[in-house]
Formats: C-alpha cells, sequence, structure tokens
C-alpha cells in the first residue's frame, strides 16, 4: 500500500510540476525608440493623476500610394484644461521594433487641439501606425497620456 501511494504521489508531482510552452504568433513589436527629449519643451509639475484634465484623444492613420496621412486630435475638460502640447509619431514595423520615421510637434494654448501631416515614402510590405504623446496642461500642472492609432498594414 506504500509502494502504491508513493507512485501516486510521484505520477501527481510529476504532472503539477510539468508546464506546456507554445509560441506565440502574434508578438507585438518592441517599441525601442527614445521619447525623453520631450520632457525639454515640457514645464510644470507633472499630475499623479490621469485623465483628470482630459477627455477624449483620437489618432488615425490611412495610406493611400505610399502616402501616409496621421491625423490627432486631443479635448481636455473646458474648465481644467489650458494648453496641451502634442508629439505625434508615425512608426512602421521593421525587424520586431518599431521605428519612428517622421515626428511633428504642436502647442495648443487652449483645452483642444487637432494635427494633420502627410508623409510621402511609405513602403509596401510593412504596418504603420501613429503614436501620441500629449501633455494636458491645468495652469501649471500637466498630465501625460499617450495613445495609438490602430496597426495599418500596407
Amino acid at each position: 500500500m506504500k509502494k502504491w501511494l508513493s507512485v501516486v504521489l510521484v505520477v501527481v508531482m510529476c504532472f503539477s510540476l510539468s508546464m506546456t510552452a507554445f509560441a506565440e504568433d502574434d508578438i507585438e513589436p518592441v517599441d525601442n525608440n527614445d521619447y525623453s527629449w520631450e520632457l525639454e519643451n515640457i514645464d510644470g509639475t507633472p499630475s499623479l493623476a490621469r485623465w483628470s484634465y482630459t477627455s477624449t484623444t483620437t489618432q488615425a492613420i490611412s495610406i493611400n500610394n505610399g502616402t501616409a496621412t496621421v491625423t490627432a486630435s486631443v479635448t481636455g475638460y473646458r474648465d481644467k484644461a489650458t494648453k496641451v502640447v502634442m508629439y505625434m509619431y508615425l512608426q512602421q514595423s521593421k525587424n520586431d521594433g518599431w521605428t519612428n520615421l517622421a515626428s511633428y510637434t504642436h502647442t495648443f494654448n487652449k483645452y483642444y487641439g487637432t494635427a494633420e501631416h502627410y508623409y510621402s515614402t511609405c513602403p509596401r510590405g510593412y504596418t504603420y501606425r501613429l503614436r501620441c504623446s500629449y501633455y494636458v496642461y491645468s495652469g501649471s500642472q500637466y498630465e501625460h497620456i499617450i495613445a495609438y492609432s490602430n496597426n495599418y498594414s500596407y
């Protein structure tokens, strides 16, 4: 009986300690770009709260005949937001990572802002997206929101 019990325990331990590994088919590329330069243009004190000054953001990308159109919009709460700084990055997925192809900066001295840009050299066979970094101010404090468009395969 003891021998049978020990065999059962060994089998149970083997099954409980075994692990199954699966390869993930859709691994998201890594964004290794350096965005620290953004802070050179940002003044004030960061707020720990998120979505306290920002109401909505929208980001979009489309590509037609190799020309990418990127649009971004941010709206803060009218009674709180006083200024918006927007950074837009057109990104291409290449070698399992996102590479910035172009960047654009806008400052709006009001509670909202919208921008649109064109980039005319997008080769076929890649995936693209728009990364937006929004700094929405309320007086001298700001909150930082990062948002992405959908991926666009071209």
